[in-house]
């Protein structure tokens, strides 16, 4: 399938913003994940003191900044990083003042001023940093390295800490939907993570149809599901999560812009190690196991490693390492329903291995052939993440850091995959990323920033089945036609009247992603503006290799199973060709200007620009995707020439934003902030076009006769039909697919509460527009050619949200941290998600299904504390073990979701299709 091309006004665009980068800036630089510190240098009367030195020391690295206030008594630094500072402000006539305790977070706008006291420059007063407020008009939260650290997290994975955020829901995940949360009634698929600058947004699926994962949709999280590959909570400096009307530089999704900031080392080595053990001899049984007499099951979990990281070359170069592993046996009791021991043996020949593929029963005949079979056993998991960091002071303002990571993760889930419990499912997840970087300064005006990284990330998963509870395992050779290769082959038998009746054998998936990530930004400061300029490049090039021959006798019941008859069932072969490579490409421009307009006034303005040319990729041998067109009638719907793109991609995709800070009383500890923001966001538009590269023609597929073992020539693979006749569905899409997009806008109230403590009071809403709705046309109403459907996807979704949102947060202060939220919102759609395989549009048209989101939830509360204890003992042995004791806690609350009210209709293949949600 042949590339897309730019259009002009596009690529001029790109091109030129790419251009003048490069004449701004001879090097480049780094880390979108810095803040910037502003402020304003008075006098005793309040008057402007121009000419005022100001310093920023980095107090772990030893680096320090300088500049001087303009005409008007205004300084800027911006591209800090997240740290721990030291300022100093010195002028002729003036006392120096230090200023100590500073914490700088990721992506704050962090505003110091400072009131100069009459006296020589050679006397100094020193004082404590207070609460900052953050002058951003996004909404959001950061979340420091004690606190993540301190609070007791299940798995070490820090993606709980997330739900601290107002507006923040975990929602149910699934075989075609891994977001795990959504932001202000946004899609879970919708957000986006990044690590030290770079997308993080790279992991695959592990499944036939990885979809929306294939468009760079979703973290690459472990196989359990935990962000520990990213980085280890050890070497987790901090993370911000920014959730409404950010800033132009943010973006490509509308929903929770996530920025993590790893450790760098400092001058002074440390380290840490850890081991955090749980065993089933602290466990009682679980209640179910012991209620059916069953022995309890093993329990062993190491979560162990540790870190390092000190100086090279001191104030110079850098070092920090970081390793984590898992070993995990987690208990697990499960009841099955498994053909009785009279049924294998009353079956006919060619059909008892298969019977006796399925563990013994455990209980009596329930009257249909099947029996109950209730066991308690253990689930394996294993994760190995590495990571090493250096960073190096070139110069005074040129700092160049590089981070390579390595995380191969794997499980195994006895009856995974809705099998019986002799077949284990084991899934491997691999990935290495590679970021390279620079901070450059060029003058105390002007800043260069710029990213580069590589990441790749892997996926599997395959059927292994044992002798699990006295099964037999059938051999995949004794089913597999010997001209088909076993490794990537696969088998599934069904027995539909029973619980779990399934046995499975093979590969199911072997997927890979690639991503390249260029980021480059300009900052310059001129008076009272600081403008920033910058483009993000983004390419993908996933790889899906399905199993390449699949053969699966679906038996409606025990008899028919027994007789080896598909009469009242049926019976499928089905080919893959594979590999299928595919290119997903995503361009974004930002322009923005932080305007200072009156000593309490900030504006943050900007505009960012999108564009996602429409995917291209070929199969195996040149075998390109099929195009449905004329879609406008669907009777007269055909198949596009040969190489026609998908859809066509409009390039107009600008996205105004704006952001105000107004500071109504800014007396030192009672300081009242007014935030307000409004903007678009668009998302990325692509995600189920990942369908495209797993059905037809890349499938092809074929029913045998009524009579199971299949016959040679029944087994035989499947002829694929380039130009159709197409048995499966073919995904189609409008002439022009447009990029959704969100408007999004808030309104807020900041307190001080005297030194470390504020509060914040807010209204939030989001509006939806043109999201992607899939919806399956099937039946007469298309060609003979389409005679497997249309899986049509079209901008015919929206969805509203409104919530009133609340946090209160303490800094660390007399050994107590508290960070609290809460939220009271409604979330409305017609359409959660991009990836269900919708029944006909005219059972659920988008015109009246509309109402509750999946994802509506009313009401959520959180609470993570965490409490220094005091020194109990001042000397000797007793201080060592009584000293650095903390007490922590998570508390985490939410009404419940609207009930599901379904439409239990097959959609093909045993599809079923969700409606809509509705409150009883």
């Amino acid at each position: 399938m042949r590339r897309p091309e730019l259009r002009f006004s596009g690529r001029v665009c790109f091109c030129f913003i790419v251009l003048l980068l490069s004449i701004l800036s001879t090097q480049a630089a780094a880390q979108f994940e810095t803040a910037t510190v502003s402020g304003r240098v008075i006098d005793p009367s309040g008057l402007s003191v121009a000419g005022a030195r100001v310093k920023l020391v980095d107090i772990d690295r030893g680096t320090t900044n300088t500049t001087v206030t303009n005409i008007s008594g205004l300084y800027a630094f911006p591209n800090v990083r997240p740290g721990r500072y030291l300022m100093q402000v010195d002028a002729q006539g003036f006392k120096t003042v230090n200023v100590t305790g500073l914490g700088i977070n990721t992506q704050a706008n962090l505003e110091q001023n400072f009131r100069l006291q009459v006296g020589s420059i050679s006397e100094s007063l020193t004082v404590e940093a207070s609460s900052s407020p953050d002058l951003s008009g996004a909404v959001g939260t950061t979340v420091g390295q004690k606190l993540v650290q301190d609070i007791p997290l299940n798995g070490r994975s820090f993606q709980t800490l997330f739900q601290l955020t107002p507006g923040t829901v975990v929602a149910n995940t699934s075989y075609a939907e891994q977001g795990q949360f959504s932001v202000n009634g946004q899609r879970t698929a919708a957000n986006y993570v990044q690590v030290d600058g770079a997308s993080a947004n790279v992991g695959i699926a592990a499944a036939t149809s990885p979809g929306q994962s294939m468009a760079g949709a979703l973290p690459a999280l472990t196989a359990s599901g935990g962000t520990n590959s990213l980085v280890s909570v050890n070497a987790l400096q901090e993370f911000r999560i920014q959730t409404s009307t950010y800033a132009p530089e943010f973006g490509r999704s509308p929903g929770a812009q996530v920025s993590i900031v790893t450790r760098s080392g400092t001058n002074q080595l440390h380290g840490t190690a850890f081991d955090y053990v749980r065993n089933d001899m602290f466990d009682a049984n679980d209640w179910f196991a012991k209620r059916n007499g069953l022995p309890r099951a093993q329990l062993r979990q190491n979560d162990f490693g540790g870190v390092i990281g000190g100086p090279i070359i001191r104030d110079a170069t850098f070092f920090f390492f970081s390793y984590e592993g898992l070993r995990l046996r987690q208990p697990t009791t499960t009841l099955t329903d498994v053909p009785t021991l009279a049924a294998r043996q009353s079956a006919i020949p060619a059909m008892q291995p298969f019977l006796n593929a399925f563990p013994a029963p455990t209980g009596s005949d329930e009257g249909n052939g099947l029996a109950p079979a209730n066991y308690a056993y253990s689930n394996p998991s294993r994760l190995d993440a590495t990571s090493v960091r250096i960073d190096q002071k070139v110069a005074t303002n040129l700092m160049l850091f590089g981070r390579y990571n390595n995380a191969p993760s794997n499980f195994g889930v006895r009856g995974g995959g809705g099998n019986g419990l002799s077949t284990v499912q084991l899934v491997d997840f691999g990935l290495q990323t590679l970021t390279l970087g620079a901070n450059y300064l060029r003058s105390i005006s002007l800043a260069n920033e710029f990213r580069f990284n590589l990441s790749w990330a892997s996926s599997s998963a395959k059927y292994v089945p044992d002798a699990f509870g006295g099964a037999q395992p059938v051999p995949l050779s004794s089913v597999i036609p010997s001209t088909q290769p076993l490794s990537t082959s696969e088998f599934q038998l069904y027995i539909d009247s029973g619980v779990s009746t399934v046995f499975s054998s093979g590969l199911q998936a072997r997927n890979r992603q690639r991503q390249l990530n260029i980021i480059d930004s300009i900052s310059v400061q001129q008076g009272a503006h600081s403008l920033k300029v910058g483009v993000d490049f983004r390419r993908l090039t996933p790889t899906t290799t399905n199993n390449t021959y699949y053969q699966s006798p679906d038996f409606p019941d025990i008899p028919s199973a027994q007789a080896g008859d598909l009469s009242s069932g049926f019976g499928e072969v089905l080919a893959f060709a594979g590999p299928v490579r595919s290119t997903y490409d995503n361009y974004s421009v930002f322009g923005q200007d932080t305007w200072r307009v009156r000593a309490r006034l900030l504006l943050t303005y900007g505009l960012r620009w999108e564009f996602n040319p429409t995917p291209s990729g070929e199969g195996q041998n040149g075998l390109a995707p099929a195009v449905a067109a004329n879609l406008g009638a669907l009777s007269k719907a055909s198949i596009a020439p040969s190489n026609a793109p998908f859809y066509h991609a409009p390039a107009s995709n600008f996205a105004p934003r704006l952001g105000l800070s107004y500071a109504i009383d800014n007396s030192e500890q009672w300081q009242t902030t007014l935030k307000s923001g409004f903007g678009i966001f668009y998302d990325l538009g692509n995600g189920p076009v990942g369908y495209a590269f797993s059905y037809s023609p890349f499938t092809a597929v074929s029913f045998p006769s009524s009579t199971f073992p299949f016959s040679s020539s029944d087994a035989t693979p499947p002829v694929f039909q380039p130009s159709g006749p197409y048995i499966t569905q073919v995904v189609a899409f409008p002439y022009t697919l447009k990029l959704p997009y969100t408007y999004e806008w808030n309104l807020s109230v900041d307190q001080s509460l005297r030194t470390n403590q504020s509060l914040t009071l807010g209204y939030v809403g989001a509006a939806g527009r043109r999201l992607l709705r899939l919806d399956s046309i099937r039946g007469s109403v298309v060609p003979a050619v389409f005679s497997g459907g249309l899986l049509f996807i079209n901008n015919l979704a929206e969805s509203n949200y409104d919530a009133f949102q609340a946090q209160f947060m303490r800094r660390q202060s007399h050994g107590l941290q508290i960070l609290a939220s809460y939220s009271w919102a409604h979330s409305l759609d017609n359409g959660s998600t991009n990836t269900n395989n919708s029944v006909p549009s005219a059972q659920v048209s988008p015109s009246i299904d509309y109402g509750p989101s999946d994802f509506d939830i009313r009401h959520t509360g959180s609470l993570a504390l965490n409490y220094d204890v005091p020194l109990l003992a001042s000397r000797g042995l007793a201080r060592s073990f009584l000293s650095g004791w903390s007490v922590s806690t998570l508390f985490l609350a939410r009404t419940a979701s609207p009930v599901d009210v379904t439409v239990r209709r097959n959609a093909g293949f045993g599809t079923l299709e969700e409606n809509l949600t509705r409150e009883l």
